[in-house]
């Protein structure tokens, strides 16, 4: 046996070496490519899923957006339809069905300040955004001068498939979604 074997063989802990045991061969990893930026969400008030969610639609290409607010939330058709307060009320709602499938992005609000989730299979993708930490930056003021102040940052990360969705799309996408969380915002939305 080669040291690269023994290496291989002794990989895994004593108690994941017993479950692959008893389960057979873990299934291959998803391939999925990994997209992140960090925002600014000094500006939002109360909770960010909405907002994320909006944002979302609005960075979307035309054509009808289903959102999943969450791996096994049921879908939001027609997402792109609704305003911020629409939204807000809709991903309030109790789930009456199952999550039939259809959504083009999932969305999720992490308690960690990073974490990626892997898309569901012909989604465009899952967009998770971190918990947002306070700590010092360096903003504009009215003048266009430096200054430093104390801002809500987050980690927003989105995860894609590359065969549905090129590199230069989803950077656009994490683009549009930065830019409308960081705007300010109406009541309407």
């Amino acid at each position: 046996m080669s040291v690269a074997e023994a290496r291989r063989r002794h990989s895994l802990s004593p108690r994941a070496r017993r479950r692959v045991g008893e389960t057979g061969p873990l299934p291959p990893p998803a391939s999925f490519v990994v997209a992140e930026t960090e925002v600014d969400l000094t500006g939002l008030d109360g909770d960010v899923l909405p907002y994320v969610a909006k944002a979302a639609v609005e960075a979307m290409p035309a054509g009808p957006v289903h959102l999943a607010a969450g791996p096994d939330a049921a879908v939001i058709r027609h997402a792109d339809e609704l305003s911020l307060a629409g939204l807000r009320r809709r991903l309030n709602e109790p789930s009456t069905d199952p999550q039939a499938g259809g959504a083009n992005v999932t969305l999720a609000v992490s308690r960690l300040i990073a974490e990626t989730l892997p898309p569901e299979p012909g989604q465009a993708g899952t967009l998770v955004i971190g918990a947002a930490v306070e700590r010092p930056a360096i903003v504009r003021t009215g003048d266009g001068d430096p200054a430093i102040a104390i801002r809500s940052l987050a980690r927003l990360t989105f995860a894609y498939h590359g065969e549905l969705l090129g590199r230069d799309d989803a950077a656009r996408f994490l683009t549009a979604v930065k830019r409308r969380l960081e705007a300010p915002w109406t009541s309407a939305g």
